[in-house]
């Protein structure tokens, strides 16, 4: 099979949306996810877009209450609620299971900090810690 060179520029997905409107034959997606793959000016220039797996440290168990607490995102949520909220934000206290939610429109750092002064620290004080993932919304 003889693709043009532009193959090599765009993603999988939309070389097999381009192809099938103009061509078809049985594999036709098959063939292409596979040219791609084994295309040397793909694997030359194109950087792996993929972290490295990196050694897992354990996170040692808090001393009392409120010491660490985990906080995170979760959605987005379909369909929306009637006020339009579409995240649920969550903390979560490591070592109580204590946990507070609220329902929110986005997922931006705006909303978490504004969670963390109304929700959080003005009702129940400042943790000593906050873990998060690697969102880069909430650190």
């Amino acid at each position: 099979m003889i693709l043009p060179p532009m193959v090599h520029l765009l993603a999988e997905t939309k070389q097999c949306i381009k192809f099938s409107k103009r061509y078809f034959w049985p594999s036709l997606y098959k063939d292409i996810i596979n040219h791609i793959k084994s295309c040397i000016p793909c694997a030359q220039f194109n950087p792996c877009r993929q972290k490295t797996p990196r050694i897992l440290k354990p996170i040692k168990p808090p001393e009392g209450v409120w010491q660490l607490v985990s906080m995170d995102f979760h959605g987005p949520i379909t369909p929306a609620s009637q006020r339009g909220n579409k995240y649920i934000i969550c903390l979560t206290d490591v070592l109580s299971k204590f946990i507070i939610t609220k329902a929110v429109r986005d997922n931006t750092t705006h909303t978490a900090v504004r969670f963390l002064k109304e929700d959080i620290i003005s009702k129940f004080g400042t943790p000593r810690c906050i873990l998060t993932g690697n969102d880069g919304r909430i650190m």
